[in-house]
């Protein structure tokens, strides 16, 4: 008898994994408003993608299991993680409810005079022989540079980055700072959502981050995330100017992906920090 109801329960599950499926979601907060630009996707996997101005996501989860965790996410909000097969209707639109965040980051009192020393951190590369680009398209995707602070209070006032080729009208990336714990990368240590529209072809891109009052004494990754989707592949229509032997590059291929890194080769992503 439970041989028999093995082999059932091994069925069941082979059945969700290889049909088509795709999931259909609403992210809001607790008064039903839509969270533009939330990150969602499968742990462990590299099934993800990000929530439209709507609120809205699809995921293909035609490969997974039941016993696999839907995370979501969002700055200001808990993060939410929802197991697959507690979702009772897939076929029809699954609303995710986000609860407002009380952890709050420690206040910061700048005083300028205090920072007096300026300097440039990461991969300053503004025109190169070299390119890269995103190896998936896919929203959610990241990729970035270790900045080193050496337990020095460092704020990070402005951040460069180099476009090689443009094909797209508009360009939409948010910039995420993270933790970065025995090389292991950690939580964002942002207030807010820091977003760059560019529709700039060939050449760099400089946005000031003073005001967003950036300041850490860790070690951080700085990077890119592909966040709209406007109907075109990124992998073909875009890239950035990287070099070799430069700080590593790390990367993801989209919302809650195991982040990755390459040692020989780095993106053209730099930030002004004063200390």
């Amino acid at each position: 008898m439970k041989k028999f109801a093995f082999t059932i329960c091994l069925l069941i599950v082979y059945l969700f994994t290889c049909s088509a499926q795709d999931l259909v979601g609403k992210v809001m907060d607790e008064n039903g408003q839509a969270i533009e630009f939330a990150n969602v996707g499968i742990l462990g996997t590299n099934k993800g993608s990000v929530t439209d101005e709507k609120g809205l996501f699809s995921l293909d989860i035609s490969s997974l299991a039941k016993t696999d965790t839907l995370r979501v996410s969002a700055i200001g909000f808990k993060t939410s993680d929802i197991i697959l097969g507690s979702i009772q209707n897939t076929e029809s639109t699954f609303d995710i409810k986000l609860e407002e965040s009380i952890y709050e980051l420690p206040k910061i009192d700048l005083n300028a005079s205090a920072f007096t020393k300026k300097m440039i951190k990461g991969n300053e590369i503004r025109k190169s022989s070299v390119s890269l680009g995103f190896s998936e398209n896919i929203l959610g995707a990241e990729a970035g540079v270790k900045i080193k602070n050496k337990k020095k209070s460092t704020w990070i006032k402005k951040l460069g980055f180099a476009i090689a080729r443009n094909k797209l009208d508009t360009l939409l990336f948010r910039v995420n700072v993270y933790e970065l714990k025995r090389n292991k990368v950690g939580q964002k240590i942002l207030r807010e959502d820091i977003i760059i529209e560019t529709s700039i072809e060939e050449g760099v891109v400089e946005v000031d981050l003073s005001a967003y009052e950036i300041v850490t004494d860790k070690d951080i990754i700085v990077a890119l995330e592909w966040i709209k989707d406007f109907g075109v592949d990124i992998t073909t229509e875009l890239n950035f100017y990287g070099g070799l032997m430069k700080k590593p590059l790390f990367y993801k291929n989209t919302s809650h992906a195991p982040w990755k890194k390459i040692r020989a080769i780095g993106l053209g992503i730099w930030v002004e920090v004063a200390q």
